[in-house]
């Protein structure tokens, strides 16, 4: 009997080294922390009805931790991407995009930059030259020509100075903010080439943040979820405010509008570039934006030949829409293949051609806040 009893341990310690428990009678190999969960939760379910549960919630938690991220949003994802959006004005549609190309392409780089891009008339291969031979030159030109039009219009003394005393930089010594910073390629290369004291991107798309702050880790560069007619920032906090082809999507630009005049301190640059689609024209007008925010225009230039120059030198997005696996395809199904098309306004799209023929404007305008 005593002999029995001093075996008993070492079998329990046996058992419990082996991690093993039945499940629908077969026997199913556990780490030993799960096999510490499933225990608890199967002596919590002989008393109560929430060991099921219990070890249901440990499971999915365990499972959490080797997901990809945006893994539950993938059904949704699929779903928004097969039936075409075609407003591609909610924060959705950007998250949407995001995880599919993350999950279902991971093979293929994700672009970081969602714009049409820009390339002049004297120079159409490079505007800054640390742009030689970048997938994405003509969407960083863009960045790079709103960023020499801003200072070059903006008439104010103080922020005069700062340029005229910068070092290798345009932006040395200024506070940026960006709001529609996407995927944050853009805010990135303003941030690296031109060098401003700090640079937050704003963006209503979670899973966008999400990718632009894997290309940040630099101090001075941040990026936040937020909305445009929210900004998450203090009053005149910043010397100037970039907006990328983004405000034709907000449903409210007057708000937006009055936002930045609230962030800007006086002096303070507001530069804006987008498309001029039908039924948004009207908040692109100079006198709308100087009555809606107390803003004074200072340039207000069609910019959409140098855009339609882009859209034709550039290769990238063509590119990346052919490296889509055909699987992809025929789970997304037509829809997702034309919304892209249009999106990206790739080649033999409508949009392009609108671009090419001047029927589709686009409009770059700089705003000094008094």
């Amino acid at each position: 009997m005593d002999q029995n009893r001093a075996r008993r341990p070492h079998r329990a310690a046996a058992r419990r080294a082996t991690s093993t428990h039945t499940f629908s009678g077969r026997p199913v190999q556990l780490t030993p922390l799960i096999s510490d969960w499933v225990a608890a939760a199967r002596r919590d379910a002989r008393t109560s009805n929430c060991g099921l549960a219990a070890l249901l919630i440990a499971l999915l938690a365990l499972l959490t931790c080797y997901l990809p991220d945006g893994f539950f949003k993938l059904p949704i994802s699929v779903h928004v991407m097969r039936n075409g959006v075609r407003d591609h004005s909610s924060p959705e549609f950007y998250d949407a995009m995001a995880v599919v190309q993350r999950l279902l392409m991971p093979s293929s780089r994700m672009a970081s930059c969602m714009n049409y891009g820009w390339a002049g008339e004297s120079s159409p291969a490079e505007l800054a030259p640390t742009l030689a031979g970048h997938d994405e030159r003509y969407c960083l030109q863009l960045y790079d020509a709103v960023v020499r039009a801003a200072i070059e219009q903006s008439f104010d003394a103080s922020v005069q100075a700062h340029v005229s005393s910068a070092q290798g930089g345009l932006l040395q010594g200024l506070d940026v903010v960006e709001v529609g910073c996407g995927r944050g390629g853009g805010a990135a290369f303003v941030y690296a080439h031109h060098r401003p004291r700090s640079l937050v991107g704003i963006d209503a798309s979670v899973e966008q943040i999400r990718e632009a702050c894997r290309r940040s880790g630099v101090k001075g560069l941040r990026f936040e979820v937020g909305r445009a007619d929210a900004l998450p920032l203090a009053d005149a906090c910043a010397d100037m405010l970039i907006n990328v082809e983004s405000m034709h999507t907000y449903p409210d630009p007057l708000a937006f509008l009055r936002q930045v005049a609230r962030v800007l301190r006086p002096g303070g640059i507001f530069v804006i570039a987008d498309v001029l689609y039908p039924g948004h024209s009207m908040v692109m007008r100079p006198e709308y934006v100087a009555v809606a925010a107390n803003l004074q225009p200072r340039e207000h230039v069609g910019i959409h030949t140098g855009v339609a120059r882009a859209l034709a030198l550039a290769t990238f997005y063509p590119r990346l829409f052919t490296q889509i696996p055909e699987w992809v395809h025929a789970l997304l199904g037509p829809a997702f293949e034309s919304m892209i098309e249009e999106f990206s306004a790739l080649p033999n799209s409508r949009r392009r051609r609108m671009f090419a023929e001047g029927q589709l404007k686009y409009q770059l305008g700089v705003y000094v806040r008094p």
